[in-house]
C-alpha cells in the first residue's frame, strides 16, 4: 500500500456547456468553519494546450476567492481530458500550495 507524505488536494469536476462561462468561489476556513482570509494570490491554470496553460487570477475578498472562465475558454476544454490546477501563492511562507485540481466535463445536450 502507498502512504501519502501529506494531504493531495480535493479534486472537483468543472461542468461546462458550449458558449457558457462558468463562475465559482472557494471559501477558505479553518477546521471549526470560521473564515480565514486568503491574504495572497490564487491562480487557477487550464492546460488547454499543454505547453501554455493558460492562467486565471482569482478575485479574492477575505476568505472568498472567485474564478471566472470565459466561455471562449471552456469551448475549447474537453471531456476527461484537459486538466485544472488552483495554486495559492502564500506570502507569509514564500511557497505555492495546491489548493484544488481537477478536469472538466462536456455537457452540450449530446448523448453521452
Amino acid at each position: 500500500m502507498t502512504a501519502f507524505l501529506g494531504a493531495p488536494p480535493p479534486q472537483y469536476i468543472i461542468p461546462v456547456t458550449l458558449g457558457g462561462d462558468f463562475t465559482f468561489t472557494l471559501v477558505r476556513e479553518d477546521s471549526d468553519s470560521n473564515p480565514v482570509d486568503w491574504d495572497g494570490v490564487l491562480t487557477m491554470t487550464v492546460d488547454i494546450v499543454k505547453t501554455q496553460p493558460a492562467p486565471i487570477l482569482a478575485a479574492v475578498t477575505g476568505n472568498q476567492a472567485v474564478f471566472y472562465i470565459p466561455s471562449g475558454m471552456c469551448d475549447q476544454t474537453h471531456s476527461n481530458s484537459t486538466i485544472w490546477q488552483i495554486v495559492f501563492a502564500d506570502p507569509d511562507t514564500g511557497t505555492n500550495v495546491p489548493v484544488a485540481v481537477g478536469y472538466f466535463a462536456r455537457y452540450d445536450g449530446s448523448a453521452m
